[in-house]
């Protein structure tokens, strides 16, 4: 059997048209589609049926039934041959007339202003900047040759210039076009060039890419807006007409950029006058912090548009406070013991900077943003004249971030915030006030004169634990020789121990510092256990029973001018300063003190009293002295304690009920105290 040649021959004749095809598949498919996919297809069906002819040639389908019979074989053949000629006259047909129509309408732009026009239509056209940025980058590969064609933005907030779009990437993946670095300043002086050199510009290229052919500045009035790097094919070439062209188009660009930049500055005005009108409408001091905080919290999530919003709060009147509301309006609220556990987010908080992203990064910022519901999550810091520390937080479900908006936005609606805790601080005091009258009253009646100082010590320690919600109190005489210090009694939140009077705990004055310095001097003395001298704070609170206090308060109980007696009181959380109500409070406890030891005592000395006088006659001799001496210490306590509570009516002047309620209850038992005081209503000693 001689060789086929003909056969082979056909086949690699097709067999070379259908190569050539897809070769020359980009005019194709830019004259139609449906001409290349016409031309493409019949050549194979051709190359396809020259094979199988070939194949037979060879003898290879003698053994098969039918097709071993040349007829039906010449059937097949034939039919294959008809319908892959009438595929590829089909596609002809299409192509030539669209290809020319084609090439009519793309001849034109590629050194035209064309291009131009359309990249002026396009930016009036479209807002989205980075989507218009993506469509340019396409037109310009396709009608300059270029390889890859990448857009830098500058980000104030970012520091540089982050990759925004990037078309024709061939050789190079997205994320290392993201890794060139700018400089801003090089950009800005080379922009009035001709020729802005790539290595002048460009700070860091990762050692895969070279550097850009092309850079492109987009600045307008002298401010740089972005970059666009161009890298053209290694056969391209690039008149002097083509580079204006690609000029002006980076300068509409940047037009358009700063165009939208001032729509959205403009945006963000409108966006904060609302916020801030919205907020005031919403706030109102009569209502409590849960349901301030629920419309507040609609405002913000609106005009933000995050789903969650947080408000940590800790401060001395109300403890730690958490307050949680998503997209359905309601509020979660957590208070005392179970928001304690807050209490360590709002310490991260405290040291990470705003507007950093919480979640961002698998860290104590995750979990808290995960906490809230929230992917990702923002603060801000609520910087208020009070005495709390809080914090706000916005989540979203989205995972690509945080606008910056949002963070500025939350730094618009924090004062308002920041007027809600201190509404809330107020109604606490105010109420905290009426408690400590009432126990101050209730104290009065239990210090009358019994002959027990253990008794009286005991009732004043423990109504300053109480009120005060301290670690533990202590109450110590000091020695005639004033060497040494006698504890008689301790009253702790968790314990209570009371020294008997004939056994007390003896301590020598000398060892002890801060408590000569107040008993020499007279003055109350803070400190915060853990500060300049922590090792003589915590010795001088262990030797006198209250150890375990975060901070002491050494305050002197002076009678007739001299310092008899000395009460420790142990903090259990690290005050660096007393407040003036505490201080108030504090003081008047000690007046009262001051006043029944020294009643007691008097009384004590006239019941044991030798002389031959009626007790009636020496009581009425001493009833004056004692009488003055008692109004003048209640009067300084009432002084302090009613100072603070005309603070509070002056500083808040729209007061809800219950605050006015609260307040009347103050001056009713301001009132009663007072009549004490009264010249015609005799003290009873």
């Amino acid at each position: 059997m001689s060789f086929p040649y003909m056969d082979v021959g056909i086949f690699a004749l097709f067999l070379t048209a259908f190569i050539v095809v897809y070769n020359i598949e980009k005019p194709l498919r830019q004259g139609a589609f449906s001409a290349f996919s016409g031309m493409g297809r019949g050549i194979a069906v051709l190359s396809a049926v020259a094979f199988v002819s070939m194949l037979n040639s060879f003898g290879l389908f003698d053994d098969i039934p039918f097709l071993s019979e040349e007829m039906f074989f010449r059937l097949i053949v034939w039919i294959g041959v008809a319908g892959g000629l009438m595929l590829m006259l089909s596609g002809s047909l299409s192509w030539w007339p669209s290809n020319a129509k084609s090439a009519s309408n793309r001849k034109e732009p590629m050194t035209g202003m064309e291009f131009v026009k359309k990249a002026q239509q396009l930016a009036s056209l479209e807002s989205d900047v980075p989507v218009l940025i993506e469509r340019i980058l396409g037109n310009t590969i396709e009608l300059f040759e270029v390889q890859t064609a990448a857009a830098y933005l500058l980000s104030p907030k970012r520091h540089g210039m982050p990759l925004v779009a990037a078309t024709g990437i061939s050789f190079v993946s997205r994320e290392e076009l993201g890794h060139i670095e700018f400089d801003t300043e090089a950009v800005l002086k080379a922009a009035n060039e001709d020729v802005v050199s790539a290595e002048t510009v460009i700070h860091l290229v990762p050692s895969r890419i070279s550097f850009p052919d092309m850079i492109l500045p987009m600045t307008v009035n002298n401010r740089v807006a972005g970059v666009i790097a161009l890298w053209k094919n290694p056969a391209a070439t690039w008149s002097d007409e083509d580079k204006v062209n690609l000029r002006l188009t980076a300068d509409v660009l940047a037009r358009k950029i700063q165009s939208e930049q001032e729509r959205l500055r403009e945006s963000f005005r409108d966006a904060c006058e609302r916020m801030s009108v919205r907020l005031g409408g919403v706030v109102d001091s009569r209502s409590g912090l849960k349901e301030n905080f629920a419309r507040a919290a609609h405002v913000v999530r609106e005009l933000t548009g995050t789903e969650k919003l947080c408000l940590l709060i800790n401060s001395p009147e109300t403890g730690m406070v958490r307050l949680l509301s998503g997209e359905s309006g309601a509020v979660l609220e957590e208070r005392g013991s179970i928001a304690k556990m807050h209490s360590t987010s709002l310490q991260v908080l405290t040291a990470i900077p705003q507007g950093e992203w919480l979640g961002a990064q698998q860290n104590d910022t995750h979990s808290i943003a995960r906490s809230i519901g929230a992917t990702n999550a923002v603060h801000v810091m609520i910087e208020g004249k009070g005495s709390a520390t809080a914090a706000l937080i916005a989540g979203s479900a989205s995972t690509n971030g945080m606008r910056a908006r949002t963070i500025e936005l939350l730094k618009v609606a924090a004062p308002s915030f920041d007027i809600m805790i201190r509404d809330e601080q107020a109604r606490f005091r105010t109420r905290a006030l009426t408690v400590r009258m009432g126990a101050l009253e209730r104290l009065v009646d239990q210090t009358r004169p019994n002959g027990n100082l253990i008794s009286l010590f005991r009732a004043c320690m423990t109504t300053l634990v109480e009120q005060m919600q301290l670690h533990a109190s202590a109450m110590s005489t000091v020695d005639r020789d004033a060497a040494h210090l006698c504890v008689r009694s301790v009253v702790g939140s968790a314990m209570k121990r009371n020294l008997g009077e004939w056994s007390p705990l003896r301590l020598d004055l000398a060892n002890l510092r801060a408590h000569q310095v107040a008993a020499d001097t007279g003055l109350l003395i803070h400190s915060r256990i853990g500060g300049e001298e922590p090792s003589m704070q915590e010795e001088e609170s262990r030797k006198l029973a209250v150890d375990g206090s975060k901070a002491i308060t050494i305050v002197p109980v002076k009678i007739r001018g001299q310092v008899l007696a000395l009460v420790t009181l142990g903090h259990s959380s690290p005050l660096t300063e007393l407040s003036e109500e505490d201080t108030a409070f504090i003081n008047a406890v000690v007046a009262v003190l001051g006043s029944a030891i020294e009643t007691t005592l008097a009384v004590t000395a006239l019941s044991k009293s030798r002389q031959q006088i009626t007790y009636p006659a020496i009581v009425a001799d001493a009833e004056p002295a004692k009488e003055d001496m008692f109004k003048g210490r209640m009067k300084s306590a009432l002084s302090g304690i009613l100072g603070s509570m005309e603070r509070i009516r002056t500083s808040n002047s729209d007061l809800d009920e219950s605050t006015r309620r609260y307040l009347g209850i103050i001056e009713k038992s301001a009132g009663r105290m007072r009549a004490y005081m009264e010249d015609d209503i005799p003290v009873e000693v």
